[in-house]
Order: C-alpha cells, then structure tokens, then sequence
C-alpha cells in the first residue's frame, strides 16, 4: 500500500510506502484465539466410541442405561417446573398450581421408569416408534412439496426409511423395546465420539503448524 506526500521541492505528490499490518493482525488474532486440548477431546471421543461399542454388544444393558439417563432428565426437569411454579409470585395462583402439577406428574414418570424398568422400555420405545413415523411422513410430505428442487428424493427416501422403521418396531414389540434404546444411545455416543476425535485431529494440525510458523 502507499500514501501520496507532496515533494518540498516540486510540490507534485510523492508515494510513500505504508506498512502492511494485515499479517500482523493475523497472527495476533491467533495467538489470542483460545487453543483447544485436542488431547482430551481425543480422549473423549476414544471413550464415546468405546461406549458405543459397548452399547452394540449389549443394546439391552444400554436401553436400561439409556432408559435411567431419560428417568434422570425428567426428574430433574420436573424439579425445575415446580421450583419455578412456586417461585413465580407474580403469577396467578391457578397458574402457579398447574405449573406444580406438571412438575409433580414429571417427577412422577421419572420414579415410574425406576420403579418398573421393563415397563418403562416397552412406553418409551412406543413414544421412539411413534416420533419415527410421525418425523417419516413429515419428511415424505416436505418432500413431495419441494419436487422442484434438486434432493428431494433423498429426503423423501429418509422418510419412508423413518416410517419403515416405526411400523417395523411396532410389528417386533415388545421385544424390540429391549434394544430400540440401546441401539439409539450407541448411535448417538458413536456419532460424537467420531465429531470429537475428528475436532481434536483438525486442533492437532492446526497447532502444529502454528508451531512450525513459530
């Protein structure tokens, strides 16, 4: 870059070089970027995969856990809306008693998944079925209605899969409540154990290379 400056002895303007600071800028923004510690983000991803695994070899082991895991959200939840309904003093009385009513009826479904396990996998494996289908024909609708538009076909692919999916354990009830939750939970600990290791591999390059710069 230059700056235009007038000559003292012919008054026509003369170029002067300005520093170019980009770089520095640069360099500056990444020294003050918080560094990731890809060691333990790889560490938890290992982990994630490994319980995956886990799950895949026994998916009624991890239905049970998975199905403790949603227990323990709705306590915890239902806790929440009756401490928020009993705190809220600007609110109407009725108001505040239905809000501890659905608090109390969400701690209420929580002890009933412990308090009979085998039971709580067969409704929440209905309430897993139920979703696939109504997400299934959402998405073959959606589909249908985009036929315009380039990969649509997939999306309405991805429904009648959805839907198959439902119907097929509704059809294998009620042994299919006994690995539809485990087999949920390895996907789910699967796909975030490979988006951590792959964060923690791309923060490794990054920081070497920031240090073969240094």
């Amino acid at each position: 870059m230059t700056d235009l400056s007038s000559d003292p002895r012919s008054g026509a303007p003369e170029p002067v070089a300005l520093e170019d600071q980009s770089t520095d800028y640069v360099e500056d923004v990444e020294k003050d970027a918080p560094r990731l510690n890809w060691k333990w983000m790889l560490a938890a991803g290992i982990i994630y995969v490994l319980g995956a695994m886990a799950a895949l070899i026994n998916p009624f082991l991890a239905s049970l856990i998975a199905q403790s895991l949603i227990a323990a959200a709705f306590l915890i939840s239902g806790g929440i809306v009756m401490w928020m309904a009993f705190r809220n003093e600007d609110g109407t009385t009725g108001g505040r008693l239905l809000g501890g009513f659905a608090g109390l009826l969400t701690i209420a479904l929580a002890v009933a998944l412990w308090a009979n396990p085998l039971a709580g996998l067969i409704s929440l494996t209905l309430t897993v079925a139920s979703l696939l289908i109504v997400i299934g024909v959402a998405r073959i609708w959606i589909g249908f209605r985009m036929q315009n538009r380039k990969g649509t076909g997939w999306m309405i692919l991805a429904g009648v899969l959805s839907v198959g999916l439902g119907v097929y354990i509704f059809a294998t009830l009620p042994e299919a409540a006994f690995a539809v939750l485990g087999l949920y939970l390895a996907a789910e600990l699967l796909f975030s154990g490979a988006a951590y290791i792959a964060t923690a591999l791309a923060a490794r390059t990054s920081e070497k290379a920031g240090g073969q710069r240094g």
